[in-house]
């Protein structure tokens, strides 16, 4: 049984560009994930994730949407643990919980899915290579 996400980036129309410019790409747009404000700059992250990997680069939508799925539960989870607030009280919301969730789900589903065209675009077999050339200590590059 095969990876969809690894057929994806074997079948992607952008197999054939360079992968150190789809790692400048996304590594790009990660940074711009976590350092743009929540909102508007996430939301256009992500918009700007989904046209690319839905459009240029031929990602199919469901293989998208399944490879999403995970980190978006384990972004869920973050989120409620971090707007509970423990005190001599017990349990309760964090005084500013809404705009905490909201900033940690927008920056972490916008880093996210900024990985994931990399990864559904990208072959390990081309991505571990250029990671040699940029320097990536061999260590590093192993253990991926």
């Amino acid at each position: 049984m095969s990876l969809a996400v690894d057929d994806a980036a074997w079948a992607s129309s952008w197999r054939r560009r360079s992968a150190l410019d789809k790692l400048l790409l996304c590594g790009g747009l990660v940074v711009c994930a976590l350092a743009l404000p929540a909102w508007p700059g996430s939301l256009l992250v992500g918009l700007t994730v989904l046209v690319l990997a839905l459009g240029p680069a031929g990602v199919p939508a469901r293989t998208f949407a399944r490879a999403v799925r995970w980190p978006v539960a384990f972004i869920a989870v973050g989120a409620v643990t971090a707007v509970v607030s423990v005190d001599g009280g017990g349990l309760g919301w964090a005084p500013d919980a809404a705009a905490r969730a909201g900033s940690l789900v927008g920056h972490a589903l916008a880093g996210s899915a900024a990985v994931l065209l990399l990864a559904c675009t990208t072959p390990m077999s081309d991505l571990l290579p250029a990671l040699q050339r940029m320097r990536v200590p061999a260590a590093v590059t192993e253990v991926a």
